[in-house]
């Protein structure tokens, strides 16, 4: 795995633009927990800012600190909307409950950490 500007910065928005979303929409009903949404956004970018321009760890680990901060902050994201009583109320075209969706953020983040390892492993033995 080599450091890539596009690949890096598509894969750290990805994970996190659904907050800076969700945090927009809470803050119309609740800004609390809407500025408190964005502050989750914030803080993967933030963490993927860091890892970007200091590279001192491989891509590899990297990446893997990149989708666990963006996971646990996707959950804590769910979980403060959904105490603020908000998450429901930001949901248009059908309700995926939360529970559901910690699902859904655990599995994707157990996933590309197994796939992100799976291809680091690949380009080893290649060496």
């Amino acid at each position: 795995m080599q450091w890539n500007a596009g690949g890096w910065f598509g894969a750290q928005l990805g994970c996190t633009c659904w907050m800076l979303v969700a945090g927009l929409l809470a803050a119309r009903h609740d800004l609390s927990t809407g500025l408190l949404t964005l502050g989750l956004f914030a803080l993967p970018n933030v963490v993927g800012l860091a890892l970007w321009f200091g590279r001192k760890l491989s891509v590899y680990a990297s990446i893997q600190t990149l989708v666990v901060t963006a996971g646990l902050c996707g959950v804590a994201a769910v979980w403060l909307l959904d105490r603020g009583g908000v998450w429901s109320t930001i949901q248009t075209g059908g309700q995926v409950s939360t529970t559901s969706t910690y699902g859904m953020l655990a599995g994707t983040v157990v996933f590309l950490l197994i796939l992100f390892r799976q291809v680091a492993a690949r380009n080893e033995t290649r060496r």
